[in-house]
């Protein structure tokens, strides 16, 4: 809702962030403040008002929105303080529950804050049991980038389930980015068929210059299971 008392504010620290370049001696103090306006605003409830800076701090974090170096370590302090592991369940429990009329919001915030965010997505997916919940979470978590290969990386090298291995492939599968076949590779002799004709799909989806020569070592490997 545009009337809310914090929303004329919102606007000036929205451009504001996205055209300062100096730091000012009360940039460190003012994005203190910001950061527990958004906290309080948040546990408000009022997620939508809080859309467009959290988007822009997110920008600043990537180096999309390009910042000297000193603003943007102060930024990303920010960013990364802004939500604890309770608040980002909440937000993954909005997004799996097909009822909830706040599940776009709750996407777009997933989406802008983080590797903490990546790694409660696939922590829920690791403990989901309800398989459309899975299917859901397997869809949105790739959607995140880059943040979740360091998650995807430490679940596999915990020695999960089957079946966790696989949904993690399809994960790593769709970041479209070929240097992550390393990741999946030592699970080139696991023990599950399936696993195996996973890694043979995401050989082929992830594409690049060494796609033939992983097929013909993997299809060896698969061989000599059969």
């Amino acid at each position: 809702s545009g009337d809310h008392p914090h929303r004329a504010a919102l606007d000036h620290l929205v451009n504001w962030l996205q055209i300062e370049t100096e730091y000012l001696s009360g940039f460190h103090f003012i994005c203190l403040q910001l950061q527990t306006m958004l906290q309080n605003m948040l546990r408000l409830g009022l997620w939508y008002q809080t859309e467009n800076l959290i988007i822009i701090l997110s920008q600043i974090q990537k180096g999309v929105i390009h910042k000297s170096d000193i603003i943007r370590k102060i930024i990303c302090q920010v960013h990364a303080d802004l939500a604890d592991e309770a608040f980002l369940r909440t937000l993954v429990d909005v997004l799996l529950d097909k009822k909830e009329d706040r599940r776009d919001i709750a996407q777009c915030l997933l989406l802008n804050l983080g590797s903490k965010a990546a790694a409660v997505l696939v922590q829920t997916l690791v403990d989901c049991q309800d398989k459309d919940k899975r299917f859901t979470l397997i869809e949105f978590i790739p959607a995140t980038g880059k943040v979740v290969v360091p998650v995807c990386d430490y679940c596999l090298k915990q020695n999960p389930p089957w079946y966790v291995v696989r949904n993690l492939i399809i994960i790593i599968s769709r970041l479209s980015d070929p240097n992550l076949y390393e990741m999946v590779r030592p699970h080139l002799t696991h023990k599950d068929i399936r696993v195996q004709m996973q890694i043979l799909n995401c050989i082929t989806k992830l594409g690049g210059a060494s796609m033939r020569d992983r097929l013909i070592e993997a299809l060896a490997h698969i061989s000599d299971e059969l």
